[in-house]
């Protein structure tokens, strides 16, 4: 009965350690515009790309470091030719964020496997971009 205990336990840290708070993105936050298609690699050790779509993109979410617009079409990441469609969108970070490259989101829960496919494709995890994606805020 301990070992199934301080299994719970683990698996509770775990998965809660790695969560953020998400809330619905307040009606007060801007729609931003992307005037055009930009491709962006991936910062750091990930290898690869997204290509991001033009359009409005509508807050979908927010935490404490920043906003997640949802894109209004899928984006195209992967590697070299290999390529998929991805639902998601474009993250900016506010202040509180010590890492201020945007970065992209993807929406992946409907492809999940279990609580270890949640807890490595929940919407609030972003793969940050080399460079930043201009942007204008639309005036609702």
């Amino acid at each position: 009965m301990k070992t199934r205990q301080f299994i719970q336990i683990l698996l509770f840290a775990f998965f809660a350690g790695g969560c953020s708070t998400i809330q619905l993105a307040d009606p007060s936050i801007k729609p931003i515009v992307l005037k055009e298609s930009y491709k962006r690699p991936f910062a750091g050790v990930y290898v690869g790309g997204v290509q991001i779509p033009p359009g409005v993109y509508l807050p979908n979410f927010v935490t404490k470091k920043g906003v997640y617009y949802r894109a209004p079409s899928h984006l195209i990441g992967g590697l070299g030719n290999m390529n998929t469609l991805i639902r998601g969108g474009l993250y900016v970070p506010n202040s509180s964020d010590s890492d201020n490259r945007h970065g992209v989101w993807y929406d992946n829960q409907e492809a999940m496997a279990g609580l270890i496919g949640y807890y490595l494709t929940r919407p609030e995890s972003v793969t940050r971009l080399k460079e930043q994606v201009p942007f204008e805020t639309q005036n609702q």
